[in-house]
C-alpha cells in the first residue's frame, strides 16, 4: 500500500521541513557534544580574548559536616579555567583536589554554608585549594574561580 500526499508540492514542503529539522538537530547535537566535551580555550579568529574553560569535577560531592548535629551537604562542583594545560592538569590531580575540598567542605558550619556570604568566601578558599594543589604538583594553576553549580543541605 502505498500513501502519497495529495499535491506534489505538499511532498517536497514536508521534505524541506523534515530535512530543516534534521540539520537543525544535528547542528544542536554537535555543540552540545562541543560544550559537554569542555570544547573551547580557542581564541578567536579576531584575536580577541579566549573563551572561558570549564572542568565539571565529577561525581558531585556528598559529605558531612557538623554543627549542633551531623548535616549533609551535596554540592556540583565546576572550575573555570583559563587554558587547556590547567583544564589538563585538573583531572590529572583530580583525587588530590577532591580530597582537599572535601576537607574544606567537613570544616564549614551550618551558618556558613547557609548565607550568601558564607558561600561566596568557601568559593574564594576553594579555588584557593585548588590553586594550591596544583601549584605543590608543580602543574599549570591558571584558574579563575571555583563554581558551585548546585548546593544542597541537608
Amino acid at each position: 500500500m502505498h500513501c502519497s500526499p495529495a499535491h506534489p508540492t505538499q511532498a517536497r514542503t514536508t521534505l524541506k521541513r523534515v530535512a530543516c529539522a534534521l540539520t537543525l538537530s544535528a547542528g544542536l547535537g554537535l555543540s552540545t557534544h562541543t560544550l559537554a566535551s569542555g570544547g573551547g580555550g580557542e581564541k578567536e579568529a579576531s584575536g580577541g580574548p579566549a573563551k572561558a574553560v570549564y572542568v565539571q569535577m565529577e561525581p558531585a560531592f556528598v559529605t558531612n559536616f557538623t554543627d549542633d548535629r551531623i548535616r549533609y551537604v551535596r554540592t556540583e562542583i565546576t572550575i573555570k579555567v583559563a587554558d587547556d594545560a590547567t583544564r589538563a592538569a585538573i583531572r590529572k590531580s583530580n583525587p588530590a583536589i577532591r580530597h582537599q575540598l572535601i576537607m574544606l567542605l567537613n570544616s564549614q558550619t551550618d551558618e556558613d554554608m547557609r548565607s550568601i556570604e558564607g558561600r561566596t568566601q568557601l568559593a574564594t578558599e576553594a579555588t584557593t585549594e585548588v590553586i594550591g594543589v596544583l601549584e605543590e604538583q608543580h602543574e599549570p594553576a591558571a584558574v579563575d574561580e571555583v563554581l558551585f553549580t548546585s548546593f544542597v543541605i541537608n
